[in-house]
């Protein structure tokens, strides 16, 4: 997953040590509104066979690994997740590294996973995230009162969550709704031109019949309103 400013990529063995440090610091309280002590072989199982899955972000001029997006489906119903993005050096911090690297996992889950609905808890204190709620088309559900504790003293949680129409809708606007696919559009349409083109030669009907059949249009496909 290729952004403009990051890249997401697979965990290597040295990256859960550094998860582990970054949760350990300051950035701990960023991403997940609390110091934890993980070490390196607890995430590493974590990823490899539990519910929460890391992706490592990459900032694509240095190559250097910045930061984390993680993910776990919920058991409500399938399509159903909880994200969380982390940056682990405070210098890098509002350089919208984190912003991209959300985008992009966002556009993992909804475009690749089939998302209906993915939502994120962030503490109130954290100006970082802030822009996720002011800025982006996402929907505040609830202020949860002292969820968190740090410093002494009890913290807000800011609970939000973006629904499967409302990400195509941000990406629209956005302007990126046509860099969201792995393969192009017109590579699509031509392969399917081809297939057609082959099944009409053929003397039994049935098959051409069957691949171009009437297909629903997908939400983001149709065409809006002016």
């Amino acid at each position: 997953m290729i952004g403009t400013l990051t890249t997401l990529e697979h965990c290597l063995p040295g990256d859960y040590e550094r998860l582990a440090k970054w949760f350990s610091s300051a950035s701990g309280w960023y991403a997940l509104g609390k110091q934890k002590l993980f070490s390196a072989d607890d995430l590493r199982n974590e990823n490899l066979h539990g519910k929460t899955h890391f992706l490592i972000v990459v900032e694509n001029g240095s190559k250097r690994r910045v930061g984390a997006v993680t993910w776990t489906e919920k058991e409500e119903y399938e399509g159903s997740y909880v994200i969380g993005t982390g940056v682990g050096d405070p210098e890098l911090y509002d350089r919208g590294l984190g912003a991209e690297a959300s985008v992009l996992l966002l556009n993992y889950l909804f475009h690749m996973k089939n998302a209906h609905r993915v939502e994120f808890l962030f503490g109130l204190y954290n100006k970082h995230a802030l822009p996720a709620l002011t800025q982006w088309n996402v929907t505040l559900e609830g202020i949860l009162r002292d969820y968190f504790y740090l410093d002494g003293e009890y913290q807000d949680a800011a609970l939000c969550s973006v629904l499967r129409d409302e990400f195509y809708e941000f990406a629209a606007a956005g302007g990126f709704l046509s860099t969201l696919d792995e393969i192009p559009r017109a590579d699509k349409e031509e392969a399917r031109a081809l297939v057609s083109e082959h099944l009409a030669k053929m003397p039994d009907r049935h098959l051409a019949d069957l691949y171009g059949r009437p297909r629903p249009v997908a939400p983001h496909r149709r065409e809006r309103p002016l």
